[in-house]
């Protein structure tokens, strides 16, 4: 009995890039589309690669989030040190401005 190998990935279906922005992620699954639609890559291919791509897209946001808040958390402890618990600043400002 013999047993066919379908190839389900062209020899000249180009590498994926660095996935490590969401427009490099973007851009790969244009890739894939397109070489879907050349029929470099096989369609089962592709839809098992979404998956992975869309897990990666989210985790690239929370990472960026993360980030974001990090920073603003830094900042708002700052401004907290710079200022009075009632608002006035601790450089020594007396309540009736002298």
């Amino acid at each position: 009995m013999w047993l066919v190998r379908i190839a389900l990935v062209a020899e000249d279906a180009t590498p994926l890039p660095k996935l490590e922005t969401v427009t490099a992620i973007r851009d790969a699954i244009a890739q894939l589309i397109a070489e879907v639609h050349a029929g470099k890559i096989n369609s089962r291919v592709a839809a098992n690669l979404a998956p992975l791509l869309n897990l990666q897209l989210r985790a690239i946001e929370t990472t960026d989030l993360e980030r974001r808040i990090a920073k603003v958390e830094r900042l708002l402890a700052k401004t907290q040190s710079q200022v009075g618990l009632d608002g006035k600043r601790d450089a020594g400002v007396k309540p009736n401005g002298g």
